[in-house]
């Protein structure tokens, strides 16, 4: 059922109680922990409307419009959300550096959310208690090669070298085997076009190549997940509005864990809940 306000909310608005009660309503589908609704405007829920502009608007202004901006994206965030659409979120090149796994570790247990760490065997043997701690936390270690060549442009004893010994590295830090493998670069990886000898490689070794869906480019300058790619990543989304699950492609660096908060707040605003791997 479409819902509706009848004039402004927030700073300097009208603040009619229905309307008040309505924006403490939707602002609450997408918030952990929930604010306590009430039909007064508050400076909580001033505060809460300049966190939810934070990733569309440079100046946040902690207001509503009728028809506005922050009307538009709040609504149609909601009527995603009853399609119950789901992202897997997965991490490619850890599980170094150390500091910033830590800290998406933290952010993602704080969400209750398990993703996917492509880590790199080489990284895995320097510290593998990093790894470890990835699969104690009920995430999934897969396989992303041993040194992050191009796989694709390697001979199929190269490749099977670089896959067995991430195999072999996976297990002895961290006692699971890698059930997938995502090539460096995605290169010799999508469906239509697999490289044969990483095909033919990861088959005999029981893996599945598995790519990505949403590529956040949070590696590329300025990096990290900030206001400047969300535009570029909800295209993306909206290219791939009928696929209900979509696996979401970040990096374990410590730009990307800065702003995952952030990130994972704007995915469930979009509508968006977290799939198990």
């Amino acid at each position: 059922m479409p819902v509706s306000i009848t004039a402004s909310v927030g700073e300097r608005g009208e603040n009619r109680p229905d309307d008040v009660r309505q924006i403490f309503l939707l602002l609450n589908k997408n918030r952990t922990p929930p604010l306590v609704v009430s039909d007064q405007c508050s400076i909580e829920l001033i505060q809460a409307i300049k966190e939810f502009q934070k990733d569309f608007l440079t100046n946040p202004d902690g207001r509503i419009d009728v028809g506005g901006r922050t009307w538009k994206e709040l609504t149609e965030s909601n009527e995603v959300h009853e399609n119950e659409k789901k992202v897997l979120l997965s991490f490619d090149d850890g599980p170094l550096p150390e500091d910033a796994l830590n800290s998406i570790l933290a952010t993602l247990q704080s969400h209750h959310i398990k993703a996917e760490f492509y880590v790199l065997g080489a990284e895995v043997d320097r510290h593998p208690k990093a790894a470890k701690k990835i699969a104690d936390q009920g995430h999934s270690l897969q396989n992303h090669s041993y040194s992050h060549i191009d796989l694709s442009k390697a001979s199929k004893e190269v490749v099977m070298t670089e896959l067995r010994k991430t195999q072999e590295s996976i297990k002895n830090a961290a006692g699971v085997t890698a059930t997938k493998v995502r090539p460096p670069y995605g290169a010799g990886g999508w469906p239509a076009h697999h490289d044969p000898e990483l095909a033919q490689v990861a088959a005999s070794l029981s893996l599945k190549i598995e790519n990505w869906d949403i590529d956040t480019e949070d590696w590329k300058t300025p990096k990290g997940i900030g206001s400047t790619k969300l535009t570029m990543i909800k295209k993306q989304f909206t290219q791939q509005q009928s696929k209900l699950l979509l696996n979401v492609l970040m990096h374990v660096q410590s730009e990307t864990a800065r702003d995952l908060e952030s990130f994972i707040a704007q995915l469930k605003r979009w509508g968006y809940s977290f799939a198990k791997p």
